[in-house]
Formats: C-alpha cells, sequence, structure tokens
C-alpha cells in the first residue's frame, strides 16, 4: 500500500468516526440528546437539547426536575419549529449517511493495491464529496432549524450548536 493510500485510509477512518457521531444525533434516546445535541437552549430556565428527529427539554428547581422529550413529527410538538426541524433534520441525516458512504467508498479503494492515477483522482472526488454532503446537512439544518428556534426564544436565552455538528465539522 502506497504512502497516500495509507494516509488517505487513515483520514477517512477519522472522518468516518465523525460523521457516525452526527447520525447519533437521529436517536430519540434522551441520554443521548443530551450528550450529542445538535443544537441547545437555555429557555426560561429549561435546558433545551435538539437533536435531528426529538427534542428534551429538563428543567430543575428546589423541587425537584421536570422533564420532557417529544419527536417533531409528533401530534404533542405543537411549536411553529417541529415541521422545520423535523424535515431539516430527515435531510441532514440522510445527507450524513450519504457522507459515510462517500468515505466507505474512499477506504475500500484506498486499501486496494492499484495505485493508478484515475483511483487517486477518484478518491479525491468522493471525499470531496463526502464532505460536501456533511457540510451542506450541517448547513441545512442548521440554518433552517436554529433560525426557527431563534423566532421562539427570546433574545437574553442562550442558543448554541451542540456536539452533533461540531464533530461532523472536523471532516
Amino acid at each position: 500500500m502506497s504512502a497516500l493510500n495509507a494516509m488517505s485510509m487513515s483520514l477517512c477512518s477519522v472522518s468516518l468516526a465523525f460523521f457516525i457521531v452526527g447520525c447519533i444525533g437521529y436517536d430519540t434516546k434522551t441520554h443521548t440528546l443530551k450528550a450529542i445535541p445538535w443544537i441547545e437552549t437555555s429557555d426560561d430556565g429549561y435546558d433545551v437539547y435538539y437533536g435531528l428527529r426529538s427534542v428534551y427539554a429538563k428543567r430543575s428547581t428546589a423541587l425537584g426536575t421536570t422533564s420532557y422529550s417529544v419527536k417533531y413529527s409528533d401530534s404533542d410538538c405543537s411549536a411553529d419549529f417541529c415541521d422545520t426541524c423535523g424535515s431539516a433534520g430527515i435531510s441532514a441525516f440522510v445527507l450524513v449517511l450519504a457522507a459515510i458512504g462517500f468515505t466507505v467508498s474512499v477506504m475500500s479503494t484506498s486499501s486496494s493495491m492499484d495505485r493508478s492515477r484515475s483511483v487517486h483522482i477518484g478518491n479525491a472526488l468522493m471525499a470531496g464529496l463526502g464532505g460536501a454532503s456533511a457540510l451542506v446537512a450541517i448547513s441545512l439544518f442548521m440554518g433552517d432549524c436554529h433560525d426557527k428556534i431563534n423566532e421562539e426564544t427570546t433574545p437574553d436565552d442562550d442558543t448554541y450548536y451542540g456536539d452533533g455538528p461540531n464533530f461532523d465539522l472536523h471532516w
């Protein structure tokens, strides 16, 4: 295996790990939403964690902890951001899956013994498509969903990107 193939394989392995972490944001389990949210906000005493498919909110007071979780597609999700975040979340998830597919494709051809120029050009193209897919996924979800959430929160609420897209950006 050439040094270029080995380098390509190493970088793709790291990228694959980050893309998989980004996909975990499609999970609806509360501990996952808290650990790897795509968007986080503090709103009226609640800590709110937005994933690609659902939202989890928790409020701790002296009387105890109140929490709830709802999928964007549920009828219980009546906020304005539900439809926008739901459709953007599905699109982002599919695009990150495509990035994983491109990355696996590069890894499979990088491990071959073929050192031809066309293989290297194909790998560069596939790696670029994988990175572009992840970037579009982040832009789509963060642009549409984040804007809708900001419309519903007050200016003094702290809204910021969570770990899900941050891991995806490190490709």
